[in-house]
């Protein structure tokens, strides 16, 4: 009997030690980790960061261009795009897709059948093409008041041209998500009128839901700057109408105009033909701003300015005559009238 005992002691006392082994062995790792952070190489603090610590980025507006009293000619507008959930697992989904389409299709640029195809996928939910997006506050009323099941909407800004065709090649356009600015001034002044987003970041909880803490870190955005033209939009509107009568009456392949203030050589309206509207830019046949890119020899309009300079430094007799015809600069170059034979010999 004492040697069984003595045996079942000897086990005992050496589970105890194992035990106290392992146990030592764990602390010990436990130990390391609170101090190194970090396991096979894995940055404990970075993995706990990243599944607590959220990131929102806070959007900046893009600057708005005016005229020069003060009315928006381009501007940044919230839109909103129409998508419909049709998992029967959700609270609100669509329920009758033959009434959903016959009363959503008109709205949204659908053929009826086509929405209702659409809406009998089956699939969680489904975008409703591009007459669904880019919709303007009035529109997307309209459609929440129909009250059908499963039709949401979600909301981002996008870029706007309140005044249609107006001096569009002078103005240019971004995409609509302003994501790339194509032409005209919204283009060459883009570094300007760009917004720089700014962000938030918070601890959550395992919800994401954010937890009440003063230390949360925010970096603000920053707008874009607004410019102000020096076009009037009285004139131009008046141009633009002028240049759409002769378009309709004369079709020329290209037509451009120009208003400047005589005094200061402000541009207070510029127009060209074909134009286009900016908020359709998928249909610009005409990208190039004619009076702006193209030569144009204004003739004896110019004279004007001659007789004016040569008035103003007291050089001017309005008794001298002038030889019309050709002048032979020298042996190779002749400057000639536009009758080369002369026209006599006319007062200026």
């Amino acid at each position: 009997m004492d040697i069984k005992r003595a045996a079942t002691n000897k086990r005992a006392l050496m589970l105890l030690v194992c035990f106290l082994v392992l146990f030592l062995v764990l602390c010990g790792r436990i130990a390391y980790i609170q101090a190194a952070k970090e396991v096979k190489g894995q940055d404990l603090s970075a993995i706990a960061e990243q599944r607590w610590q959220k990131s929102q980025v806070i959007e900046g507006k893009r600057g708005t261009i005016y005229d020069k009293n003060g009315d928006a000619v381009a501007e940044e507008l919230q839109s909103y795009s129409v998508y419909a959930v049709l998992s029967e697992d959700q609270v609100s989904h669509v329920r009758d897709p033959e009434e959903t389409a016959e009363k959503l299709a008109p709205l949204i640029d659908l053929e009826t059948s086509e929405l209702k195809r659409m809406l009998e996928q089956d699939k969680f939910q489904v975008e409703l093409g591009s007459g669904a997006r880019n919709l303007s506050y009035e529109k997307m009323t309209e459609i929440k008041e129909l009250e059908l099941d499963g039709i949401h909407f979600t909301k981002q800004p996008r870029r706007y041209y309140p005044k249609q065709m107006y001096a569009s090649h002078i103005i240019g356009y971004t995409e609509r998500d302003m994501a790339v600015a194509r032409m005209g001034l919204e283009r060459s002044l883009d570094d300007l009128l760009s917004p720089e987003n700014g962000s938030i970041q918070y601890d959550s909880d395992h919800k994401g839901i954010p937890l009440p803490n003063p230390n949360n870190t925010i970096t603000p955005a920053k707008d874009g700057d607004d410019v102000f033209l020096t076009l009037d939009s009285n004139i131009q509107v008046a141009l633009e109408q002028v240049m759409s009568k002769v378009d309709e009456e004369y079709s020329p392949k290209k037509m451009t105009a120009i208003v400047a203030d005589p005094k200061t050589g402000q541009i207070l309206a510029m127009s060209n033909r074909p134009s286009f509207n900016p908020n359709e830019y998928e249909s610009v046949e005409n990208y190039t701003n004619y009076a702006v890119s193209d030569r144009f020899e204004p003739g004896s309009t110019m004279k004007m300015f001659t007789v004016a300079s040569a008035i103003e430094e007291g050089v001017w007799n309005s008794e001298e005559k002038y030889k019309s015809g050709s002048y032979q600069v020298d042996s190779e170059y002749e400057i000639s009238d536009h009758k080369k034979g002369g026209l006599g010999h006319d007062l200026l």
